[in-house]
């Protein structure tokens, strides 16, 4: 049996057109015994929610591929499905299946009541930590501390986005205290190191392919940043480039050197280039042939 995602996005959007809007946190994993494949679905319900039967088997509505079971949510719960997203996972953990509601993303409208209350009190944020004072673990010595969380990437930047609107709102034309954090959110410079910090925080001891290429990226962003700083340093002008240029084409080299290093150099790859690199070069001379008959001119078929 398969993981097949397209199923959880067909039973959401059933739920959505009948008129049960719903945000979501999934994981899909095999069972430990039979290797049975399943879901579990954290669903946030934004106003009705359909009927359905507590702590036992039923068949639900919407979801026509077996059994549902549903239960109120708990920490234990809670916890059992974030084990996903942590660095330490498993072999089995990750052959499973992780997705959420992201436009925006979960917890964004906790955070904007979190803005509101530091504009209330007329402070500006200081760090991304946050915490509750009910989650805590307990530490070697056997003391129990609270667990510091951290916001990261478009949550961060909506948290900010959202406090200094309302501000704007609240004290039109009056300055929010002084904020290094709101400073370096405001230095897109800043912001794009913090960003690419925390990616390579996050990143395995080894590397894939596809990471390797994105930390290739990273540093091409960060020697353009230094660049920019020189020159602007020196009092030179930045000239912002389009962020998507037109590329000239490519000779057979040019080509054969991006098809190697976008799918390597072996025999199989070698064989497929060969091919392509064939099709392509048929397909410029048929289009050089109807364009020279066109022009009333004869050329002759190889």
């Amino acid at each position: 049996m398969i993981l097949t995602y397209s199923d959880v996005q067909k039973y959401l959007k059933l739920l959505r057109r009948h008129g049960f809007p719903v945000r979501y946190f999934v994981t899909g994993e095999f069972g430990s015994l039979k290797g049975r494949a399943h879901w579990h679905i954290m669903l946030y319900w934004q106003e009705r929610v359909p009927e359905h039967v507590l702590d036992e088997n039923f068949m639900e509505q919407h979801w026509p591929h077996g059994w549902s079971f549903w239960t109120r949510p708990t920490a234990h719960a809670v916890r059992y499905n974030c084990k996903y997203i942590q660095k330490d996972m498993g072999e089995a953990e990750r052959q499973g299946h992780l997705a959420m509601s992201k436009k925006p993303p979960l917890g964004a409208a906790y955070f904007q009541q979190v803005a509101e209350q530091y504009v209330r009190q007329g402070l500006a944020p200081q760090t991304l930590e946050y915490s509750f004072p009910e989650v805590r673990r307990r530490k070697a010595d056997g003391r129990l501390e609270v667990v510091p969380f951290m916001l990261k990437d478009r949550s961060g930047e909506l948290f900010l986005d959202g406090f200094m609107q309302k501000w704007r709102e609240a004290y039109p034309g009056q300055p929010w205290p002084r904020s290094v954090l709101l400073e370096e959110y405001l230095d897109v410079a800043k912001r794009q190191r913090r960003r690419i910090a925390e990616r390579w925080e996050a990143l395995p001891p080894d590397l894939s392919p596809r990471q390797r290429l994105q930390v290739a990226d990273d540093r091409k962003v960060l020697e353009r940043l230094e660049a920019d700083e020189a020159a602007k340093g020196a009092g030179g002008l930045v000239i912002k480039q389009p962020r998507h240029q037109p590329k000239p084409p490519m000779d057979e080299y040019a080509w054969r050197r991006e098809f190697d290093r976008v799918n390597g150099n072996g025999t199989q790859q070698q064989q497929e280039f060969e091919q392509r690199w064939r099709r392509l070069q048929d397909k410029q001379y048929d289009e050089y042939v109807q364009e020279q008959q066109e022009h009333g001119e004869v050329v002759e078929q190889q």
